[in-house]
């Protein structure tokens, strides 16, 4: 599943807690996790290594490559993307990593 949209698997390399790129073997230093970006901010998704927050996420609708803007990080965080709003606990945006 993880081939067919660009994003890393969920191999040793690609795993939540292991912040290498599932690809490279290096998470490039441009990439951080959704729930690093403050309110305001905005980000572009890039990868999703866990194969577990990539199924929740593209059942969702969002895809590698979409923009997204923060608008709220607490209690949950809350973000727009296009005319769409979602809100994420810390744990699952913590596996969404963005430029």
């Amino acid at each position: 599943m993880n081939e067919k949209v660009g994003m890393g698997t969920n191999g040793p390399e690609g795993s939540q807690n292991n912040k290498k790129h599932a690809v490279t073997g290096e998470r490039p230093p441009e990439l951080r996790p959704l729930s690093d970006l403050k309110p305001g901010e905005k980000g572009k998704v890039r990868d999703i290594p866990n194969e577990e927050i990539l199924r929740k996420v593209l059942s969702l609708g969002i895809y590698p490559g979409d923009s997204l803007l923060v608008l709220r990080k607490k209690p949950m965080i809350v973000f727009r993307i296009g005319a769409s709003q979602f809100t994420f606990d810390h744990r699952l945006a913590s596996g969404i990593f963005v430029e």
